[in-house]
C-alpha cells in the first residue's frame, strides 16, 4: 500500500500536523526530488492533501501537506459470534458517518454477511479493508482455522471477503492483534517495553503479547489464548470442547450458576453492585488468578486490561489489587498495570487499525493475498 519512505512521511504528518515538502526533506533526510515524488504519489491516491500556503517571507510560499481526514478512509469489519459490524474510519482512526450492524444465528451466514457489508462499504474513496475475528488464521492459505464465531465449522475460506473487497487491499487478523495495532499507535510506548494486552467481556476473553512493538505470532496466527486457561470448576462447555475455561467463568451463565441476580447480566452486576454479590467476588478471584499467572509466566514490562466492566471503579481497583497480591514479589514491584473501561474495544473501528498500521508502521503482517484476479477486476476502491 505504501513504501518505507512514504511511511516516514506519513508518520511525520500524523505526529506533527501540516508540513511542507522542504520540511519533510529536512526531517527525513530524503532528497528533495524524492520527497516530491513520494508526496505526488500520496496526493494522487488522496492519502494526503495540500492546505492553504502561508507566505511569511518574500519568495515562493511553502505549501503545507496534511493527512486526508475526510475523503480517504479505511473500511473496518469485526466478525463477532452472533453479529457482524462494519464502519468507515478516517486516517486518524476516527469513525465517519457510515456504520452497519447485522445479526445472525452463527455459521457460515456470518461470513456471507461480512462479505456483503464489505461490498456495501467499499467506494472509490476506500483505501483498504481490514477484518478482525477471534481465533486462529492462516493468511498464506486465506483460511480461518478456529473461531468462537464459527463453532464447529472450521476451517473456513476468507476468499469471499477478499473477493468482496474487489481488489482493494484486504487485511485480516485476530481481533486482539487489531487492538494491539490500535494501542501501539495511540500510545506510542517504546518498542523496548514488552507489553501484554488483555480484553475481556461477558463470555469473551482475548490477549496479545507485544514483543519489540509487534504482536507475537507463535506457531499459529492468533491471539494468546488466555481465555482458554482452565480451572477445576464446572462451567458450560466452551466452544474449544472443554469446561472450566476462564472465558466461560467470566460470563453471565456462570454468574447465574453461582447464585447471581437472575435478572442481571454479569456486566450489570459489576456496574450496579461492585463486589457486593458473592458470585461477582468469586469471578473476580478467578480473573485475578488467570491474569496473575499470565504476568508471572510472560514477565511483561507493561500489562494493560481493557473491559467495559472496569468502568466500575470498585471492581477495577479490587481486580488490580488482587492481581498484585498474587504476583511474585519482585514482579509486583516492576510490572506497570493499567486498566481501561471506556468502550467496546474489539470493534469494527478497532479492526481498521490493522490497515492503519501499514501506513504508519510499515507493518504488512496482516495483509491477505489479493488473489490472481484482483488486478483484472479494477474495483471501485482499488483506484485510490
Amino acid at each position: 500500500m505504501v513504501t518505507p519512505q512514504q511511511v516516514q512521511v506519513l508518520q511525520l504528518l500524523r505526529a506533527r500536523g501540516p508540513l511542507s515538502r522542504w520540511e519533510l526533506h529536512q526531517l527525513t533526510g530524503i532528497r528533495p526530488n524524492t520527497v516530491g515524488d513520494l508526496v505526488n504519489d500520496l496526493l494522487a491516491r488522496r492519502i494526503i492533501r495540500e492546505t492553504v500556503a502561508a507566505t511569511l517571507a518574500p519568495g515562493r510560499p511553502k505549501i503545507p501537506l496534511e493527512l486526508e481526514s475526510e475523503r480517504c478512509h479505511i473500511v473496518g469489519v469485526a466478525i463477532h459470534p452472533r453479529e457482524v459490524e462494519a464502519t468507515r474510519v478516517n486516517l486518524f482512526g476516527e469513525p465517519l458517518a457510515y456504520h452497519a450492524l447485522q445479526g445472525a444465528d452463527g455459521g457460515r451466514d456470518l461470513l456471507e454477511m461480512a462479505a456483503s457489508l464489505v461490498r456495501e462499504a467499499v467506494v472509490p474513496e476506500t483505501l483498504a479493508v481490514a477484518v478482525s475475528v477471534a481465533g486462529f488464521l492462516d493468511l498464506a492459505e486465506g483460511r480461518l482455522l478456529l473461531s468462537a464465531a464459527f463453532p464447529g465449522k472450521q476451517p473456513l475460506s476468507l476468499h469471499p471477503l477478499r473477493d468482496a473487497a474487489g481488489g482493494c487491499p484486504l487485511y485480516a487478523d485476530n481481533d486482539m492483534h487489531a487492538l494491539s495495532a490500535r494501542w501501539i499507535l495511540e500510545n506510542g510506548v517504546p518498542v523496548s517495553e514488552d507489553v501484554m494486552l488483555v480484553s475481556f467481556e461477558d463470555g469473551s476473553f482475548g490477549a496479545s503479547i507485544l514483543i519489540d512493538g509487534r504482536p507475537n505470532d507463535g506457531c499459529i496466527l492468533g491471539g494468546n489464548e488466555l481465555g482458554h486457561n482452565r480451572f477445576p470448576v464446572e462451567t458450560e462447555r466452551c466452544f474449544c470442547g472443554h469446561q472450566g475455561c476462564l472465558e466461560r467463568i467470566c460470563s453471565t451463565v456462570f454468574y447465574h450458576q453461582r447464585g447471581g441476580h437472575p435478572e442481571w447480566t454479569l456486566e450489570e452486576a459489576v456496574v450496579r453492585g461492585g463486589l457486593a454479590e458473592a458470585a461477582v467476588a468469586e469471578i473476580l478471584d478467578y480473573l485475578a488468578l488467570g491474569l496473575s499467572n499470565a504476568i508471572n509466566l510472560v514477565r511483561p514490562a507493561r500489562f494493560v486490561i481493557w473491559s467495559r466492566m472496569l468502568g466500575s471503579k470498585v471492581f477495577q481497583e479490587a481486580l488490580i489489587e488482587r492481581v498484585r497480591q498474587l504476583l511474585l514479589p519482585d514482579m509486583a514491584e516492576r510490572v506497570k498495570i493499567s486498566a481501561r473501561g471506556d468502550e467496546a474495544v474489539r470493534s469494527a473501528q478497532t479492526a481498521a487499525w490493522l490497515a492503519l498500521q501499514e501506513l504508519y508502521l510499515g507493518e504488512t503482517r496482516a495483509a491477505l493475498d489479493p488473489g490472481p484476479s484482483a488486478a483484472a477486476s479494477a474495483p471501485a476502491g482499488g483506484s485510490v
